[in-house]
């Protein structure tokens, strides 16, 4: 019977079932939902490349409430933007379903006070230095210096970097076998012109008459 993904977690099919207020949920089917689940789960277990099985479930513990929904039929079900969450007592990281990244421009692009530490040797005492704070001349921080698709590279999980991959091999290699078929599809159709034109020539060709001599009683006799 499968267990729940999460490490440590102690609900198990066998053991913890419905009545015990307990659902078990499979991985999405939808690949990028999909990714989302592996990339929580990886991180709590502290496994890079951990991928779940056909039977790998997650149990409701780690859902929130609005995240869940029951059916005309009394069956729990998941809204299609639920994601599990790491609880406080398994990493103390509580997570986010994805990544604001209107926020984390907002925060890169604010202007902000520069500074520089300056470290001059101090008079009174030898072994000691005073530090001088100076306002940066020309503020870093611009919009001209940052590039979105940097925050795309650096944020992006390891699993969809492989799933991205993987595309880019498949249409490599789809890419291969295109090529091969058109050069067989050309290959074919020039064996069929040649036969053609072989069943051409054997058709207008002067037919040879073939003459079988039957030998007679006395050449048995010699």
């Amino acid at each position: 019977m499968p267990q729940c993904s999460f490490k440590n977690c102690k609900n198990h099919t066998s053991r913890t079932l419905k009545k015990d207020g307990i659902s078990y949920f499979r991985f999405p089917r939808n690949p990028v939902r999909c990714a989302e689940w592996i990339s929580v789960i990886a991180r709590q277990r502290s496994e890079e490349f951990f991928m779940p099985t056909q039977r790998s479930v997650v149990c409701s513990k780690h859902f929130l409430d609005s995240d869940e929904y029951v059916t005309t039929k009394g069956m729990k079900r998941l809204h299609k933007t639920a994601v599990p969450r790491i609880e406080a007592n398994d990493h103390d990281v509580e997570h986010k379903s994805s990544f604001d990244k209107k926020a984390i421009e907002q925060c890169c692009l604010q202007p902000q006070d520069t500074t520089s530490i300056k470290v001059e040797p101090s008079e009174r005492l030898q072994d000691t230095t005073s530090i001088k704070v100076e306002p940066s001349e020309s503020p870093s921080n611009s919009l001209e210096n940052v590039n979105i698709d940097d925050l795309d590279y650096v944020f992006e999980s390891p699993i969809v970097s492989a799933l991205k991959k993987k595309i880019q091999r498949d249409a490599e290699i789809k890419k291969r076998m295109a090529q091969k078929i058109n050069n067989l599809q050309k290959q074919n159709r020039r064996l069929k012109k040649r036969v053609e034109a072989l069943k051409a020539i054997l058709k207008n060709s002067p037919r040879r008459k073939i003459i079988i001599q039957i030998p007679g009683p006395d050449a048995s006799s010699t």
